[in-house]
């Protein structure tokens, strides 16, 4: 330091250029810490991401439908996503077009899909043949061989590991074909129940309020939308979303539903443990055995 003519001691430059760099760490290390975001002190234990369950959905064109309100529905889902398998036109009865069974048969265990929904029957009212011979509509023998075609279609996809649903025919405009609607939906229910797999019936969501065929529904808002296309079996999107709303929540409720029963299974086993006899053990104290 210099000392001036007035007697003031004056700092020199180096002293300044010291005093400068000491002044710009004191303001760096008072920064905000929100303002550097710092490295995580052990990456290997980041959480990692929630892995989306994929639902494949197999049918004939009502599946491709439902396929179509899923993808929609669940397009900004982070625990869902949703794949097609499924083929216009075919159905239980006529193999020779589309072997589901073989179909389902050849599904590899890649992780392509968890959870396969079943959504078909519109092709299924006529007869069908096994072992050169034709079975009317309804038969005993028809009634029979459909059943087994349903329950080894879900024996195949449960083999495979997945979790499998059914969803029912809906209701349809024209009385008859409503009514074997009606028929088919009675196999699938008692099949799925027997196999223990959930059915979900889709009846009540797409009939008016007297629980008959309707072309519209009232939305959450109150406004009357289209449902149902102009053939009185299929459905525009906004009915599929319909159908695809009830899907999915009967989807979310079964998987909670499984993991109340996993925990109070987990909960009886812990409680079923045998426990030291010999009165308080306080922490660190050794129980002897006898």
């Amino acid at each position: 330091m210099r000392v001036s003519q007035s007697g003031l001691i004056r700092p020199t430059a180096g002293i300044l250029c010291i005093l400068l760099l000491q002044g710009l760490i004191g303001i760096a290390q008072a920064a905000p810490a929100g303002s550097v975001t710092p490295a995580p002190s052990n990456p290997g234990k980041m959480p990692k991401p929630v892995k989306a369950q994929v639902i494949g959905v197999l049918g004939d064109s009502l599946g491709d439908g439902l396929w179509a309100g899923l993808y929609r529905l669940l397009r900004r889902d982070r625990n869902f996503t949703v794949i097609k398998k499924s083929k216009v036109s075919s159905g239980l009865t006529q193999t020779t077009f589309f072997n589901w069974i073989n179909a389902a048969e050849t599904i590899t265990t890649d992780d392509e899909f968890q959870i396969a929904v079943v959504f078909l029957g519109a092709n299924d009212q006529q007869p069908l043949k096994q072992d050169k011979t034709w079975h009317r509509f309804r038969s005993a023998e028809w009634t029979r061989i459909y059943t087994d075609r349903i329950t080894k279609l879900i024996k195949a996809l449960k083999k495979k590991k997945l979790e499998v649903y059914w969803v029912g025919l809906p209701v349809m405009q024209k009385d008859g074909f409503d009514r074997r609607a009606q028929f088919l939906n009675g196999l699938y229910k008692k099949t799925a129940a027997e196999l223990k797999v959930p059915y979900i019936d889709i009846r009540d969501v797409t009939a008016g309020e007297d629980g008959k065929y309707a072309t519209h529904y009232k939305d959450i808002n109150g406004k009357m939308r289209l449902m149902r296309a102009d053939d009185g079996v299929h459905f525009t999107m906004s009915g599929y979303i319909v159908i695809a709303s009830r899907v999915i929540a009967q989807i979310r409720a079964e998987r909670e539903k499984a993991k109340r029963r996993k925990k109070t299974l987990v909960g009886a086993a812990m409680a079923d443990r045998p426990r030291a006899d010999s009165g308080d053990v306080r922490p660190g104290q050794h129980v002897r055995s006898r």
